[in-house]
């Protein structure tokens, strides 16, 4: 277990901040609203039975008759991977490691289901963007390790007085250091004085 940050909470106890080893796949854990269609050589992008070929894709896409809404799906590779729908061919400013891999797309049919609305507006659009702008932050936090877990342990003193800690609780899954924390807090962990790396006991 690597250890991001750790505090030690009154006198008895301490909480241990670290990597998920085991972290969620955002395109089979997640119900988003965009569907995410690509081809990358490295990487399955979106659900497996949303995925098409370039071909079926076209297809799908003359079967709306333009009631969809579509978005450019690019990437930048270099070191991790990043996910853009910014509409210019080279979003990341950089030729050689980004490029476009595929589409995010909404049919107008699934966001009136999603807003309960009869007409497809320019505002429902904007949402639209808005929220899968989110969904997008979401899986490039997952693909670049940003996932974390906490561990709560008890100090305690065995009867030759040395230090052990007890396990009482832990919980995996956590998005960024935020949404952690903001948990730990709504647990009663207040002001909590975090430090790099590993506490002492």
């Amino acid at each position: 277990m690597e250890i991001i940050q750790s505090a030690k909470v009154g006198n008895d106890k301490i909480i241990k901040i670290a990597y998920d080893d085991t972290p969620l796949n955002p395109f089979e854990e997640f119900d988003f609203l965009g569907t995410w269609i690509g081809w990358h050589r490295n990487y399955l992008i979106g659900k497996k039975e949303e995925r098409m070929t370039q071909t079926e894709f076209s297809e799908f896409v003359k079967e709306q008759r333009n009631k969809i809404l579509i978005l450019n799906l690019y990437c930048y590779e270099h070191g991790g991977i990043m996910f853009s729908t910014d509409n210019t061919v080279y979003p990341f400013n950089d030729r050689w490691d980004s490029g476009q891999i595929g589409y995010i797309y909404v049919t107008y049919e699934k966001i009136k289901k999603e807003f309960n609305v009869k007409h497809v507006t320019k505002k429902t659009i904007q949402k639209c963007k808005k929220i899968i702008q989110a969904e997008i932050d979401t899986v490039n936090k997952i693909f670049n390790g940003e996932i974390y877990g906490y561990v709560i342990y008890r100090i305690e003193k065995c009867n030759k007085n040395h230090t052990h800690l007890e396990h009482e609780d832990s919980c995996w899954g956590y998005i960024g250091l935020d949404s952690i924390k903001e948990t730990l807090e709504s647990m009663g962990y207040v002001n909590v004085e975090w430090q790099d790396g590993d506490v002492e006991a």
